[in-house]
């Protein structure tokens, strides 16, 4: 298995460093954001 730093590191190399890894990944949503999410949602 691969550990999660290894991953990490790896992503972060493809993406050209950890801002440009930060800025591909979608926005982190607040508690309030995901309780709007209807539970179909999160299946879908």
């Amino acid at each position: 298995m691969i550990s999660f730093v290894s991953l990490l590191n790896r992503a972060t190399d493809k993406k050209g460093g950890p801002e440009a890894l930060r800025e591909w990944l979608p926005a982190v949503k607040s508690p309030a954001e995901l309780k709007k999410i209807g539970d179909d949602r999160y299946l879908s």
